[in-house]
């Protein structure tokens, strides 16, 4: 199993950085996402997406630990 993990993108992330996710069996944000649509992109390659409130997140969209469904675009 391959599992992509970073972390504090803080709305900004590398242009090549969703392309790599697309490799990945399962993907992990640990933190400080900050923007919720930012994970749209994240979510595009179709994999489960696990996400993590950071310390830098205003709001509380998402618990402690999230899972994000790409195909229903809401916490499964």
């Amino acid at each position: 199993m391959r599992i992509a993990v970073f972390a504090d993108t803080h709305d900004h992330y590398p242009p090549e950085l969703p392309a790599r996710l697309a490799a990945a069996d399962e993907i992990w944000h640990l933190g400080d996402v900050c923007a919720p649509e930012v994970l749209a992109e994240f979510a595009r390659p179709g994999r489960p997406l696990q996400v993590v409130l950071g310390n830098n997140e205003t709001h509380n969209l998402w618990p402690a630990s999230w899972c994000w469904s790409a195909k229903a675009g809401a916490v499964a």
